[in-house]
């Protein structure tokens, strides 16, 4: 931080769904200019205490049960002076009434670092007192956030990035694209130019491949100039590697950190889990079938699956079972014929004594593994089912 210290605003949280409540949490803790002051999952709870808090600004989910977010923005805005509102929403349907209510700023789901810390960005300048801090611009290293002047590398569900201020990144041909995306899993480390050889140009003749690899490497420099990324592609003898500044976020870096981590998990630990799988968006460079690439694929899958059932049984061993549902779910979204999840939810939807839900997934996973395996559930699971069928009324 510097120059005059920065001034910290309050805000409430409100959105009936807790991983939202969490990771929008976690994005402001590291953007650090607002005091969260409340969280809330239920609309008349934050009503009731918004008063006494007084809140600067209130980031608000629209769609939620009892009251929508457009009523719950006018009724605060009736109550406390000044207030500003940042809707946060998966629909972009409700912009027009969103901004009726002169809202700050309106924030499309999945939540993003870099649109949360805009909305702040607006918030200070609104209240006349600039960005509040003008380091907050780039995060700070090892964060698993990006801001508005960071290079964003996303390789989950497909492959994305987006260079400072949002410009994109043109890539002259797919060799291109994929060199970068093969050294960027490298995490920084040197690879030998015959092991890129050997992924990248598999077919080709020595003498083809070389060729091929200097002409891509210029073409991949180039364009990460271009973009003005602060991403260098560096040489060692017969070696390549990429540099990253602390300005750039690589989604498959974070949750590679994580997984690595041996770090025992408490509720701050349970946080940043859930930041982080937040980003894992479907499978790594999700249609791409080089053979490197699939066994990529493969060891981020299981690191995403080991990273879910970790939290889940955390949440699930201290009675969260809100938390650990919406985590159990994607899990089963991203791979559905894992058994262990399946009883993961199962186990859940017992605990929270919901039949409808068990027998209704239950059913739906008999079916599926029928058809997909030619099996049936594991006896654990089938003892599980026999007793809720015990329970019933």
């Amino acid at each position: 931080m510097s120059g005059a210290e920065v001034q910290v605003l309050r805000a409430i949280l409100i959105d009936d769904e807790q991983p939202a409540l969490d990771i929008l949490r976690v994005f402001l803790e590291q953007d650090g200019r607002l005091e969260v002051a409340g969280s809330y999952r239920r609309a008349k709870d934050a009503l009731d205490e918004a008063g006494g808090l007084k809140p600067d600004v209130a980031f608000i989910d629209i769609e939620m049960t009892a009251m929508n977010g457009l009523e719950l923005a006018e009724k605060l805005i009736a109550r406390i002076d000044d207030i500003e509102i940042v809707f946060t929403t998966a629909f972009d349907k409700y912009a027009l009434d969103a901004f009726k209510y002169t809202a700050l700023h309106y924030i499309l789901k999945p939540l993003t670092p870099e649109a949360v810390w805009e909305a702040v960005n607006r918030l200070y300048r609104r209240k006349g007192k600039g960005t509040g801090n003008a380091e907050r611009e780039t995060p700070a290293a090892g964060s698993s956030g990006a801001a508005k002047n960071s290079t964003l590398v996303r390789l989950f569900g497909g492959f994305r990035i987006q260079g400072p201020n949002g410009s994109p990144v043109h890539w002259r041909t797919a060799k291109t694209k994929e060199l970068f995306a093969f050294l960027v899993l490298r995490g920084g480390s040197f690879v030998s130019k015959w092991d890129i050889l050997d992924s990248l140009w598999p077919d080709s003749d020595e003498e083809r491949a070389h060729t091929n690899l200097y002409t891509t490497v210029y073409k991949l420099r180039k364009a990460l100039r271009e973009a003005s990324a602060d991403i260098a592609i560096e040489q060692s003898m017969e070696n390549y590697g990429i540099r990253m500044g602390d300005s750039v976020w690589v989604d498959a870096e974070e949750l590679k950190k994580l997984a690595l981590s041996a770090s025992p998990l408490d509720n701050e630990a349970a946080d940043r889990h859930r930041a982080v799988l937040h980003s894992y968006e479907g499978e790594l460079l999700a249609g791409w079938d080089s053979l490197w690439c699939v066994s990529e694929q493969e060891k981020f899958a299981q690191r995403f699956r080991s990273l879910s059932l970790r939290l889940a049984v955390f949440e699930l061993e201290r009675g969260r079972l809100d938390d650990a549902e919406p985590v159990a779910r994607k899990l089963l979204e991203q791979m559905p014929l894992d058994e262990e999840a399946n009883g993961m939810l199962l186990t859940i939807y017992a605990r929270k004594k919901d039949r409808v839900s068990f027998l209704r997934h239950y059913e739906r996973m008999s079916k599926l593994f029928e058809s997909e395996l030619g099996l049936s559930p594991q006896p654990s699971i089938r003892k599980l089912y026999e007793k809720m069928m015990e329970a019933a009324p």
